[in-house]
């Protein structure tokens, strides 16, 4: 179907624009660049925070300036500053999208292309990363050539002024070849395609529903493992099969678009997804108040049929028991199911959740555009088919006794499947006999295959509830503490295949939403009964290496940001929230103090424990001004954005880490004579030294109490005869020193009291 744009939000005028334009080129670069204040890091951090707001004030403005001029086909306008803001923010993905748009608007076919290169290149260098998905739907689009330059339709006779609630002119059905719907979804959102095992009849009530009835919103409510998921799924592929025919294209769908809360990002990311899809890939940003991002919304849904489809819509819920109500901070979305529903339009939202939420109670919408399926348990023999497909049989009676033991949840099913696999040879009665528990719960059905996996195995499991994205099997066994044999890795991520806990995906290995809500849990559980357990805290050695503190990140440096931020917000928060519950702020700041001695008074042990701490301290926002993290292993360290003047990293080991840069000011810098090393010294006395091949932090040395005005490096040969590079620091406290690098930083020699 060929789709010409007709963008309903307001056009920009010339004096909004020029008042932007001028705004943008006010910005001259950072703010006080070349001004500072020696030996003040409250000016210091004051001046970074100021710096950091201008430029996300900049970036912004220049995002809406470019989105301005592509609304008015002002192409070289919107060139000029797209490239700007590529100065400011090379890694930005969605800049580099805009810049692939409108190079192919202008006819640059080939620039467009070489973009996207340029766009890869500088996300796997930053970020190890790939495109995402609408990135390379771009680059195939340009590609193709379906983005060249074309005359303006919509604005041949000046703009299109379009009524609220009437669809525009030009977009009533007309008897032309189309295409079937895209699909816009992250690959690993969307639930594989298998065998609808008795569900056909809510399949085709749905299907009815969304595809005949022309309802607004459509929900499916049922408990977990009961395949509301895999049910819209289902939907969703057979409503893309089925693409309109010439005679009546209004009734096929345009656009269906997938969308997981399972990690409950906000509303405003996920409309901005939703705007990017409807637009055609050619709106990137939105309006500031959410009712202008509604209204931009629903005319797109009133121009354009389109299922959009939120999935897991319990994971905005609380969790204390209030039953539909929000969390704080996604009540807006509660305001869109109802815009949605009440408003006239030509698509519908589909969603997915074990909670019904306040506003979908009984008769709370007024409307019959809105209907709800409540999912029950597959019948008993839908579940006897369901275990033959997974290798269990026997009697009629005896399976469908255990079809309903479970109420014919298909996860359930699936996972007890595989247990009388396993253990019994596939003897169902023998499973019904055996004096074990018979767990009627997801939950407790879970419990169960936990506590019969291998620590390696339970490993391997929370970490991919960390990483919360499917991952590849190099990148997963890197993050294990200490990784075994890579045979041994891979034998445990078969097993797991076998005990159907793994999915498979084209990005690597994965949990279904289920599973990774239970393995979180776990993890934050078994986190806070550590942190709250002084036993525990005097273990020493011996518990470190066998601790989930230790063993597990509560989040990573080195993920994308919104991955960290889901982290933050399912890992490290609820465990902070957990120690103030019990024990106060007061008393959980005190709490990891003592986490933080034990650390000092055991033997180093490679893996998480410091860093889960002092993320734990800034989480409660402790001031570490004093405290001391020397001698310590740190991995997966985030401090961008952090300050900690006056804490103490002495022979600390840092890997895997990310920091502010610069790091205060620094005076002097040098590199090794071999050219492996960067050594900088900085105004508050500390030496940082990196390696040059991977840009990595390779150790900090708290070197002196005040600037450090020249370093050089030097070799010498140990007892042993090895090379050894050491260190020459000298400081305005008057003092010089040496350090022996291999040795993690290691005081060779010290004098004070000599003329700078």
């Amino acid at each position: 179907m060929a789709v010409v744009r007709r963008d309903l939000t307001p056009e920009p005028s010339a004096v909004g624009l020029t008042i932007r334009q001028a705004a943008v080129d006010l910005y001259r670069g950072e703010f006080l660049s070349d001004f500072y204040v020696h030996n003040a890091p409250d000016f210091e951090a004051w001046v970074l925070e100021e710096r950091q707001r201008f430029h996300i004030m900049v970036v912004e403005a220049l995002f809406a300036l470019v989105d301005d001029y592509i609304r008015q086909a002002d192409y070289e306008a919107a060139l000029a500053a797209n490239r700007r803001l590529l100065k400011l923010e090379a890694w930005s993905e969605p800049a580099h999208r805009q810049q692939m748009l409108i190079l192919a608007r202008l006819g640059e076919r080939s620039a467009a292309l070489a973009q996207f290169e340029v766009c890869r290149e500088t996300l796997a260098a930053e970020f190890g990363v790939e495109p995402l998905a609408e990135t390379i739907a771009l680059y195939e689009q340009i590609r193709a050539g379906a983005l060249e330059q074309q005359p303006d339709q919509s604005r041949a006779d000046g703009p299109i002024i379009v009524e609220m609630g009437q669809p525009a002119p030009g977009d009533q059905p007309q008897p032309q070849p189309v295409s079937g719907p895209s699909i816009f979804v992250n690959p690993y959102d969307l639930p594989h395609q298998i065998n609808l095992f008795g569900r056909q009849p809510e399949l085709t009530r749905l299907h009815k529903w969304i595809a005949e009835d022309n309802c607004r919103l459509v929900g499916i409510f049922g408990i977990g493992g009961q395949g509301k998921s895999v049910l819209a799924a289902a939907v969703a592929r057979t409503l893309a099969e089925a693409a309109p025919v010439e005679a009546e294209p209004a009734l096929g769908f345009r656009h269906i678009i997938w969308q997981s809360l399972l990690n409950a990002p906000p509303l405003t990311e996920v409309m901005q997804n939703w705007v990017y899809a409807l637009s055609e890939q050619t709106v990137t940003s939105l309006p500031l108040s959410p009712d202008q991002q509604f209204s931009l919304v629903l005319d797109y849904l009133r121009r354009q049929r389109a299922l959009l489809i939120l999935d897991n819509v319990e994971s905005l819920m609380q969790s204390d028991g209030r039953s539909g109500r929000y969390r704080p901070g996604y009540e807006d979305y509660g305001q869109l199911l109802r815009y949605l529903a009440q408003r006239e339009h030509r698509s519908c939202l589909l969603l997915t959740s074990r909670e019904r939420p306040q506003e979908l109670m009984v008769g709370a919408l007024g409307t019959p555009t809105a209907r709800f399926l409540s999912l029950p348990g597959l019948p008993a023999e839908a579940g006897r088919e369901m275990l033959a497909a997974c290798g269990i049989g026997g009697e009629a009676a005896t399976v469908g006794d255990l079809s309903r033991r479970y109420s014919g949840n298909p996860l359930a099913l699936k996972l007890i499947a595989e247990t009388i696999g396993s253990l019994f040879d596939g003897d169902v009665t023998a499973f019904l006999q055996a004096d074990s528990h018979i767990f009627g719960d997801i939950r407790d059905v879970l419990d169960q295959q936990f506590a019969r996996l291998t620590p390696l195995e339970t490993e391997i499991m929370v970490w991919l509830a960390i990483v919360r994205e499917p991952v590849t099997y190099p990148t997963l066994r890197d993050l294990l503490a200490r990784p075994p044999a890579s045979r041994q890795v891979l034998e445990a991520l078969r097993s797991l295949q076998r005990h159907s806990l793994l999915e498979n995906y084209a990005e690597g290995f994965g949990l279904q939403n289920v599973v990774l809500e239970y393995t979180t849990a776990w993890l934050v559980d078994s986190v806070g009964a550590e942190l709250l357990d002084d036993d525990d805290a005097q273990g020493g050695a011996p518990f470190l290496a066998r601790s989930c503190l230790n063993r597990y990140a509560l989040i990573l440096a080195h993920v994308k940001e919104y991955v960290r931020a889901r982290q933050t917000r399912l890992l490290l928060q609820p465990v902070t929230e957990r120690l103030t519950a019990q024990l106060g702020r007061r008393g959980a700041e005190q709490q990891v103090q003592k986490m933080l001695a034990a650390l000092h008074a055991a033997p180093p042990v490679p893996g998480y424990a410091a860093a889960n701490l002092l993320h734990l301290f800034l989480q409660l926002e402790v001031d570490l001004r004093g405290y001391d993290f020397s001698r310590l292993y740190f991995r997966q360290l985030y401090l961008r954005g952090v300050s900690l003047p006056q804490t103490n990293f002495a022979q600390a080991e840092i890997i895997d880490s990310v920091f502010t840069e610069p790091f205060g000011l620094v005076y002097s810098a040098v590199y090794s004579p071999d050219g492996q090393y960067l050594a900088a010294g900085t105004s508050e006395g500390a030496i940082y030294v990196w390696r040059t091949a991977d840009q990595q932090l390779a150790q900090v040395i708290q070197a002196h109490s005040q600037t450090i005005n020249q370093l050089a490096f030097a070799q010498r040969t140990t007892a042993t005869g090895e090379t050894q590079f050491v260190l020459a620091s000298a400081s305005g406290d008057q003092s010089v020193a040496v350090w022996a690098l291999a040795e993690r930083g290691q005081l060779l020699w010290h004098t004070r009291q000599f003329d700078v």
